[in-house]
């Protein structure tokens, strides 16, 4: 069995040596220091973040106001017009009614009269349409009657009004009958009138 071997070391070669482990003391303290800063910064929590704080605040300006709306007009009151007042309708006087035609009689209604009552002869002519014609402008309250002549060719038809008792009655009723008409009218008997002879007169 071989001896183990005794080194003899000079104080240099300490010296030297010493300086070797600091060395690879110093290595190794450096790699495992940012393992152990890692593993510090993991399990540390998460510190609040800090704003920072402006030394002087600006001064805040007021903010522009808005111009004021302009008041809402409210609607005009409604107001209820009093009724205007109904004029009374005007009272138009009712037409004075004519008065209503006299009914032409025949010649048996003259035929009929007493000889010596008194009759107006209102027109003798040819025309007996004409006659017919003058009836409304004739007094209603008279009977008015024709009678023909057929020997007559001028004087066919006589137009008499009214029936009176006395020639007097009779000539008051030819002045008015003749101032209507525009054309003189005679007071006859009625025995004249029907040619039987005699004055027209009384």
């Amino acid at each position: 069995m071989r001896a183990p071997t005794f080194w003899t070391l000079s104080a240099g070669s300490l010296v030297l040596l010493a300086g070797l482990q600091g060395a690879a003391m110093w290595v190794m303290a450096r790699t495992a220091a940012p393992t152990e800063v890692a593993a510090e910064v993991a399990t540390a929590p998460p510190a609040a973040a800090e704003l920072p704080v402006p030394a002087v605040l600006p001064s805040a300006e007021p903010a522009p106001q808005a111009p004021p709306l302009p008041p809402v007009a409210e609607p005009p009151t409604r107001v209820e017009a009093a009724p205007l007042p109904v004029a009374a309708p005007l009272a138009v006087p009712a037409p004075t009614p004519e008065p209503a035609a006299a009914a032409l009689r025949g010649p048996d209604w003259v035929k009929a009269r007493p000889a010596e009552r008194y009759t107006v002869q209102v027109l003798a002519g040819p025309d007996l349409d004409k006659m017919r014609s003058l009836l409304a402008r004739l007094p209603p309250e008279l009977p008015v009657a024709y009678l023909e002549n057929a020997a007559a060719r001028t004087s066919r038809y006589v137009l008499v009004a009214g029936d009176f008792d006395s020639f007097a009655a009779a000539e008051a009723a030819a002045a008015a009958i003749g101032e209507k008409l525009g054309h003189k009218s005679w007071a006859r008997r009625f025995g004249v009138v029907r040619g039987e002879g005699g004055e027209g007169g009384q």
